[in-house]
């Protein structure tokens, strides 16, 4: 089957959307057909007229209780499932930032479910190229390979200090 839309490489399972800020989601799509979303209580339909599509929902507070959302039409569906709403925080740097956190100091406390990531030189196989098995990823034991351990131990502090999903 052929399909209708893609949903953008950015949007996978785990993720975590900006608090307080517009919710956008987008991607490539089929010219000429409705695409719907469902997003906690809010539901949007277009019709596409470009092979691009950008819903921009309203504004969502902190939630740290997982949640999915679809978009879908007559014949395709795609749930990305345990979404949260949190602060989004870049952190940029060399080799440091690379290494992983089974690598680390810190792995006997590497568990806290509201620290999530999204490794973006993974992400990129080569210019403009994305791989589409690299995603979000929660805090873990079965992230120690993934997981930036300097992203981490960032992430954590802030955790601890403003309660709510990084």
């Amino acid at each position: 089957m052929k399909k209708h839309f893609t949903l953008s490489p950015v949007f996978s399972d785990n993720m975590i959307f900006q608090a307080d800020k517009p919710i956008r989601i987008f991607g490539q799509c089929k010219k000429g057909i409705e695409i719907n979303v469902s997003f906690l209580d809010q539901t949007r339909k277009l019709k596409t007229t470009s092979e691009t599509f950008l819903f921009e929902l309203e504004p969502v507070s902190y939630r740290d209780k997982g949640f999915s959302f679809t978009v879908f039409t007559k014949k395709q569906e795609q749930t990305i499932y345990q979404c949260v709403v949190g602060d989004i925080y870049l952190v940029v740097g060399g080799l440091n930032v690379s290494m992983p956190l089974k690598d680390s100091y810190h792995q006997a406390d590497y568990h806290e479910k509201n620290v999530r990531y999204l490794d973006l030189n993974k992400y990129y196989q080569t210019a403009g190229e994305l791989k589409n098995n690299h995603g979000w990823k929660i805090s873990g034991i079965d992230n120690l390979e993934n997981f930036s351990a300097m992203s981490y131990v960032i992430g954590k502090q802030l955790h601890s200090v403003v309660k709510v999903p990084i």
